[in-house]
Order: structure tokens, then C-alpha cells, then sequence
């Protein structure tokens, strides 16, 4: 479980780090770069004879979409065959048997069976970020290599998506209070954004499981 946290901790400090703005600081700078010409282009009224000329009218903006809005789905989401996120977002194959359980982070965390007396268990991170996949991917490695002497990486690589989207997964297991974890990243890259998806079991149990994940997020849909 040690891992766990400092992959937890290192994800937080990039999301805090990043310079990139969140999808409402964008939208809020758009609606002002789209206002600006809009109050230059204003015309004034044309010098006529008449003694009361019609004023001119000053067009009106249409509000920006809220980052929610932007992010929803243009699809309805109603394939009972998915596990879709609250707000749309993203969608993968359902897992039989997994429900949702309140988390801090910004979505529900996915909770398994129990197996050897630990339930298996899905966390979804969301990073607002500018930076592309790969580099993000090599600062969580770095921070929880460095922070974690008990990290032994399993594999590692570059893979596409059934839709054609590329991430990034690296399974890797940790020691805590005597026990050995067993982890798998997944890093996604979104529409201004990185989703960061961690599988955990014990690395003595569960094994058979570890395909039923991989094929479910392989199927992942996420807005781009």
C-alpha cells in the first residue's frame, strides 16, 4: 500500500505543479478574447437627415459552455454493457460485480470482489495539464521510484486503446507491513487533461483477475 499513497502523492503534486489552466480558466479567457472584438466592431450610427436615427445594435454573445458542459458526451449514455463516470466523461467495458464507493478524488473509485481478504479495486485520478502523455508518465515513475526503494516494475509500455487511443500502462508491486502489492497504472490522455487509472490487489492473490481489467479499460472512451 505504500506505493499506492506516493503514487497518490506524486499524482497531487503534478496536478498542483502543472502549469496548464483548467477548462474554466480557458473558458473564461476565451469569452474574453471573443468580447474584445465584438465591443471594437460596435458601429455607430450613420449621419443621416433623419432627426432620429435607429441605433445601432451591438451584437450579443452566447454564453461560454461550462467545462461539465464541454465534457459531456455528445452521445446519449445508455449502453448498459458500460461503466460510464458521473459527468460522461469517459467510459469503459463494465466489470461484473464492481460498484461505485465514495472517494475524495473527483470520481468514485470502483470496488471488486474481495480476494484474500483485500478487495480489488479501481481509482480514477484527473490531472488539468498541458503536458503530453509521455512526459507526464515519466515524472510519476520518477517520484515514486525515488520515493519507494520497494517498487519492482513488471512491465511497462505504450499501448492503443480498441478506439485508437493511446496510454500508457506500467504494472509494477510494492511491499507493505510484510505484505507485497500488486499495481497497474493506466494514463490516458483527454481533452486538456490526463486520466490516471490504478488497479490494486495483493501480489499473492487475484491473479486471475488482472485480464478482466486489462480487456475492460483496453475498451476505454474518453473525450477528446
Amino acid at each position: 500500500m505504500k506505493a499506492y499513497w506516493i503514487l497518490l502523492s506524486a499524482c497531487l503534486v503534478l496536478m498542483l505543479s502543472a502549469c496548464g489552466s483548467r477548462p474554466d480558466q480557458i473558458a473564461g479567457q476565451a469569452a474574453e478574447a471573443r468580447t474584445a472584438p465584438a465591443v471594437l466592431s460596435t458601429p455607430t450610427p450613420a449621419v443621416t437627415n433623419t432627426p432620429t436615427p435607429e441605433p445601432s445594435q451591438t451584437p450579443t454573445l452566447a454564453p461560454s459552455p461550462t467545462a461539465t458542459e464541454r465534457r459531456l458526451p455528445k452521445a446519449p449514455t445508455n449502453d448498459s454493457d458500460r461503466y460510464y463516470a458521473p459527468d460522461g466523461s469517459f467510459s469503459f467495458l463494465a466489470l461484473d460485480g464492481w460498484e461505485p464507493q465514495e472517494s475524495p478524488m473527483e470520481y468514485p473509485d470502483l470496488i471488486g470482489p474481495e480476494v484474500a481478504g483485500y478487495p480489488l479495486s479501481l481509482i480514477f485520478i484527473v490531472d488539468y495539464t498541458e503536458m503530453w502523455n509521455a512526459g507526464y508518465t515519466a515524472q510519476v515513475q520518477d517520484m515514486v521510484l525515488a520515493s519507494d526503494p520497494e517498487v519492482e516494475t513488471v512491465s511497462e509500455g505504450f499501448l492503443v486503446t480498441d478506439g485508437g487511443q493511446d496510454y500508457f500502462r506500467w504494472e509494477y508491486t510494492s511491499v507493505y507491513e510484510g505484505r507485497r502489492y500488486h499495481y497497474v497504472s493506466y494514463i490516458i490522455e483527454g481533452d486538456m487533461r490526463i486520466l490516471h487509472i490504478i488497479y490494486t490487489r495483493l501480489d499473492e492473490a487475484g491473479e486471475e483477475y488482472d485480464q478482466l481489467v486489462d480487456a475492460s479499460l483496453q475498451s476505454m472512451i474518453i473525450d477528446q
